[in-house]
């Protein structure tokens, strides 16, 4: 008992204090290393999502066309803004613009790229981003017409062919690396 009092009553020593401290720094860095890869990682998984959804919507508005048989409603929006058309748009849609400018596009934003037809996502973790073709963080989506090839030319022949859905093709190959 007499030891434990004694103990109890000296203050810590510089050694035990600065090992105190290395310690509490080393888990507060691991702490905050894994919060940051858990961001990229949400980040990552936010993006199938969100490209996911937008295929799901857009198969459930091809097939409400197809049911009620309005094929060339469908070819018709081939090119056009498809959060216009068929479903809501993703969080943080800026809206439209004629040219992508990463300048002006807010990193974690979507917008719609009117020259191109192409929805356009600006990546936040550019850090763990790696687009292939080398060029800015950003995933393009394009929106293409898919359609029965009745006069197997390989090319959409209107009043020929017949119109089935709007595909969702991811232009940009890309890598996470966390």
């Amino acid at each position: 008992m007499a030891y434990e009092q004694l103990r109890m009553s000296r203050s810590l020593s510089l050694l035990e204090l600065a090992l105190s401290f290395l310690l509490v720094c080393i888990f507060a860095s691991l702490f905050l290393q894994r919060v940051l890869i858990m961001t990229v990682a949400a980040e990552d998984r936010y993006l199938e999502l969100a490209i996911n959804q937008i295929r799901a919507e857009l198969m459930i508005w091809s097939a409400e066309k197809l049911i009620d048989q309005k094929y060339a409603e469908i070819a018709t929006y081939a090119g056009a803004n498809p959060v216009d058309i068929a479903f809501q748009p993703p969080a943080n849609y800026a809206g439209a613009v004629a040219d992508v400018d990463e300048v002006n596009m807010a990193p974690g934003s979507w917008v719609f790229e009117t020259d191109t037809g192409r929805l356009v996502y600006r990546v936040s973790n550019t850090d763990y981003f790696h687009n292939e073709t080398g060029g800015l963080p950003l995933v393009r989506l394009d929106f293409e017409l898919g359609y029965e090839d009745r006069d197997h030319d390989g090319r959409y022949s209107p009043g020929r062919d017949v119109p089935r859905q709007l595909l969702v093709k991811v232009m940009d190959r890309y890598s996470w690396n966390y």
